[in-house]
């Protein structure tokens, strides 16, 4: 929009006029009366067109951040929007605007729109999840390390305002596993799921289930069989409503004999 007023006056504003003929000639005519009453105006208008074409010229530097600490961008969509040449990769965003002393490090997917936030711990070991009894549910987080749950780059207001410029939301999670299922099945059918996952909207949720507006896939199961061996299962969370992710907690079931462990890699939560 500001450039629409740069042009505007670098064409002199209301003060130029058209090319007249006369003569067999072409020159600039200005009328000396015509001319005094668009000098006036002018003069009338031009302190408050200049003020508005500096507030925009700040807004547009305003909302068109770099990618850079100093000068973050709001989201990642913002980002290729205003610089189509960037290429994916990690790139500094505060989606509050406002001071950048609370932007965030993002990876910013070109091909998807994404702004994906990172855990601040992504990898949860077989070490610091020991449990043995009886088989149930156990949150990670809250049951087994003591802590409110998972933490990610951004502070909260910050992740409630990326939610708020998004429409839908995507995260993906590793269970590594020894003697441990993540999914229980019998004749390929899972008959029992003993991995629970806590959202931001605080239901917990069943992994392999689907909602109306959140769905679970398994991208990879190793942890069907019982071998003694390090296996994994990669699972992925997808939701409709931006504000159901991330992933705050996740439980698990089958972990009580003492030869059963397992481990957790927690993936970015991706809002587009």
């Amino acid at each position: 929009m500001s450039g629409a007023f740069a042009q505007f006056f670098a064409q002199g504003g209301l003060g130029n006029k058209g090319l007249t003929q006369q003569n067999n000639g072409y020159y600039r005519y200005y009328g000396a009366k015509n001319n005094k009453v668009e000098k006036d105006e002018w003069n009338k208008h031009m302190g408050t067109f200049k003020e508005y074409y500096e507030l925009l010229e700040s807004f547009d530097k305003y909302v068109m951040g770099e990618g850079t600490r100093k000068d973050p961008a709001r989201t990642c969509r913002d980002l290729f929007d205003w610089y189509p040449f960037k290429e994916s990769g990690l790139y500094w965003v505060d989606p509050s605007e406002g001071s950048a002393d609370d932007a965030f490090l993002v990876h910013c997917n070109k091909t998807s729109m994404e702004t994906c936030v990172y855990p601040r711990m992504s990898n949860i070991p077989s070490s610091e999840v020991v449990y043995q009894g009886a088989d149930e549910y156990k949150w990670v987080m809250s049951d087994l390390k003591d802590e409110e749950g998972i933490e990610y780059a951004s502070s909260i207001p910050q992740m409630k305002m990326l939610q708020l410029l998004s429409r839908r939301a995507r995260q993906n999670f590793t269970y590594h596993c020894k003697n441990s299922h993540a999914l229980h099945k019998q004749n390929g059918k899972v008959v029992l799921h003993p991995i629970k996952i806590m959202l931001d909207n605080e239901q917990p949720h069943l992994v392999s289930t689907t909602t109306r507006k959140i769905r679970m896939f398994t991208i990879k199961d190793e942890c069907d069989i019982k071998d003694h061996e390090w296996g994994k299962s990669v699972f992925e969370v997808k939701s409709a409503k931006a504000d159901h992710l991330p992933v705050y907690d996740i439980a698990t079931f089958d972990i009580g004999d003492k030869t059963e462990q397992f481990g957790i890699d927690i993936g970015p939560v991706c809002f587009s």
